[in-house]
């Protein structure tokens, strides 16, 4: 294991798309110099291509399944079982574990000492702490982060509760509380069954409020919510770091999380900051064309089989039942 007083990036990746998403990411951190870097990957082929094109940085196969649970709760599975059977290969004070739909304007090491020994994140969301105490059926499909804990909620008592959403695509931990945290992460997602497990980082903000670990970052969507107190609940709340001075650079400022529909511009911008030299990008938009083609041809199918479910679930009145 090397010392390095430098934070240690983790990246976990998955799939051919993502291993060119990857390749954008580490050439973003190349021009910078940033010398530890590990990478985790499922395939003896992934292995194969980050030897040869980053043949400096550790590669390690992690073969992690989600079993049932959403393809998007990965990273904690495969980060587990990393840590027990292999370990960190660099020994830094702090550990950032980065996607790989992202790419970094500025060099990272201002902000990352800016925040070193502290729980960083990317990006935050300011959530009310009233809504725990709503019951779920008035809690909106798309807060799944609410929902998610809710469902934990109606299973396990809670001691403390968060009043964020911290963005697992990009955060920094000290590493001396980091196995802990994962730990804990992955045991409240696995107690849940999978069709409840709607956003392993609510889970994730539910470990960071029970651990006490205040999150913190430049970049706080939706600040204020949180300010809201609940009459029942106990809140650990998170902190927005002080105006950055002297030329340094925001978390948004410095890296760029292409997540969702933004996934477009990430290969836009690979390109227009000369990191798709090899033309990676034409790679990526073939596959993206041809998962689109799939799920459209599939789309009948996944209609006769959702109008199915709901005449299966009619009660004995005929009514659906919600």
């Amino acid at each position: 294991m090397g010392t390095d007083p430098s934070p240690t990036f983790v990246f976990c990746v998955s799939g051919k798309i993502h291993l060119i998403y990857a390749t954008w990411c580490l050439r973003s951190l190349e021009r910078f110099g940033y010398p530890t870097i590990e990478i985790v990957v499922g395939s003896n082929a992934e292995k194969i291509y980050f030897t040869k094109n980053f043949p400096d940085l550790p590669c390690t196969i992690i073969s992690a399944s989600v079993g049932q649970y959403p393809a998007f709760s990965h990273k904690p599975f495969a980060l587990v079982k990393y840590l027990d059977e292999c370990g960190l290969h660099f020994n830094g004070p702090n550990i950032v574990i980065c996607d790989t739909d992202i790419l970094w304007k500025q060099d990272p090491s201002p902000l990352l000492s800016r925040f070193a020994g502290l729980c960083w994140a990317h990006k935050i969301t300011a959530i009310d702490p009233t809504d725990f105490d709503l019951p779920i059926s008035q809690v909106g499909e798309a807060d799944i982060g609410i929902r998610t804990i809710l469902n934990y909620q109606k299973r396990y008592d809670i001691g403390i509760y968060p009043n964020f959403l911290v963005n697992a695509g990009l955060f920094m931990l000290p590493q001396a509380i980091f196995p802990t945290m994962l730990e804990n992460w992955m045991d409240k997602i696995l107690r849940l069954p999978p069709s409840e497990m709607l956003m392993s980082e609510a889970l994730m903000s539910l470990t960071y409020a029970e651990m006490g670990l205040a999150p913190i970052s430049d970049d706080v969507k939706y600040f204020g919510r949180h300010l809201r107190k609940s009459s029942n609940r106990s809140i650990l709340s998170l902190e927005k770091a002080r105006p950055v001075t002297n030329g340094q650079y925001t978390g948004y400022e410095t890296a760029t999380h292409y997540y969702g529909n933004q996934r477009h511009r990430l290969h836009d911008d690979s390109t227009a900051m000369g990191l798709d030299y090899d033309c990676l990008g034409r790679k990526v938009k073939a596959r993206v064309r041809i998962k689109r083609f799939g799920q459209l041809i599939k789309q009948p199918s996944r209609l006769v089989h959702r109008i199915s479910k709901r005449l299966l679930s009619k009660n004995k009145d005929g009514a659906i039942l919600k």
